[in-house]
């Protein structure tokens, strides 16, 4: 069985767009190109065949050929890294979603069970020590009217 792989032709727009992806792979392939002298091509296709060819010894034609597998093979595995992560983030969506809902179902019940068990003995128990409860609060006024107002005011 026979995989037929879908290639692209390549552009020079394209190779110089996709350039510096493809430089790392083209110094792989051909041990003999030098990063610099790749570089002060500035990603000219015709450049870059021309250097190429004469650094290796090769036709023109066949590092053209080699330079558009090179593409394609960079194109595929960058449509590859573009799916993964495209589920990737599905897939965090999606527990993101399921987390914030079990959150939210936890904390109405445990706003559902604060009303129905604390409040109303919480209420019993005020209005039990009303006397106290009162005392209480004037006190806890009566302090923070202290801290926050100083022990000073009024005086020269």
């Amino acid at each position: 069985m026979l995989v037929e792989i879908k290639t692209k032709k390549l552009s020079s727009e394209k190779f110089k767009e996709h350039f510096n992806t493809l430089r790392s792979l083209i110094l792989e392939e051909w041990k003999q190109v030098k990063p610099d002298a790749l570089a002060e091509t500035h990603g000219d296709l015709e450049k870059v065949i021309d250097y190429i060819s004469t650094q290796t010894e090769r036709t023109r034609t066949l590092v053209r050929r080699q330079l558009e597998e090179l593409y394609n093979l960079a194109d595929l595995s960058q449509s590859k890294v573009e799916n993964g992560l495209a589920k990737a983030q599905e897939q965090v969506s999606s527990n993101l979603e399921s987390l914030l809902e079990r959150i939210e179902q936890r904390t109405e019940r445990l706003l559902n069970q604060f009303e129905k068990e604390v409040l109303p003995e919480v209420n019993a128990k005020v209005r039990k020590n009303i006397g106290t409860s009162l005392f209480t609060t004037l006190g806890i006024g009566f302090i923070l009217g202290l801290v926050v107002g100083g022990f000073d005011r009024g005086r020269e």
